[in-house]
């Protein structure tokens, strides 16, 4: 993984939207919008993160409306 770069693999159906949200702690019930993307043709998603270096923990989930 490149600094500021997370890419996860998703099995499922391609073209998919989904919002990519980060959160510093898992605990929180804010989370900040990092894209609205859609799941790649061969299932991936590549999405970048330009806060992930200034924090020492980031954590990122899929949200599908």
């Amino acid at each position: 993984m490149r600094i500021g770069r997370i890419s996860c693999i998703y099995d499922g159906t391609a073209l998919l939207p989904v919002s990519v949200q980060a959160s510093t702690n898992l605990r929180s019930a804010v989370w900040s919008s990092v894209t609205n993307t859609a799941i790649g043709a061969a299932g991936t998603v590549d999405v970048r993160d330009p806060e992930s270096a200034d924090h020492a923990a980031r954590f990122y989930r899929f949200v599908w409306p």
